[in-house]
């Protein structure tokens, strides 16, 4: 073997081994690329599991809130007939202001449609009841 062989000999080897260090590199990266990309598609899957738990507790939140606030409109104006009530009740029999307050008490009842309300409170909570157990028991731990 010449000189020129051997030179020839080391420089391919040394070739070869810049060759081996560049796709070891290039193995590592591409394994740290490929770690990052898992990550980025669990912390997709995450987000979107998070959005759909948000979404089947905020729906009946949402729901039961609406009727709250229902049930709160019929409260005010219970509490007012009521009042009304309280009123009549501590004036004595025969005092003139009892018819007065007999109609305030019948203007008040129309006005807030009492028969409805009286109707409605019922379905309104047994629909809030109906809310909470629609929503999914893994969402309930």
């Amino acid at each position: 073997m010449s000189f020129v062989d051997i030179s020839e000999s080391v420089r391919a080897r040394e070739e070869l081994r810049q060759s081996n260090h560049q796709l070891e590199l290039a193995n590592v990266q591409l394994n740290a690329q490929r770690s990052a990309i898992v990550q980025s598609e669990k912390m997709a899957s995450i987000g979107q599991l998070a959005a759909g738990v948000a979404h089947e507790i905020n729906n009946p939140i949402g729901y039961i809130a609406s009727n709250i606030s229902t049930m709160s409109e019929y409260a005010d104006a219970m509490r007012t007939i009521i009042t009304f009530y309280r009123e009549l009740e501590s004036l004595p029999e025969g005092d003139p202001a009892r018819v007065g307050l007999r109609a305030a008490i019948a203007e008040q009842c129309e006005e807030c449609d009492i028969d409805f309300i009286l109707a409605d409170i019922d379905a309104v909570l047994t629909e809030s009841v109906a809310g909470t157990d629609a929503s999914p028991t893994s969402c309930r731990t």
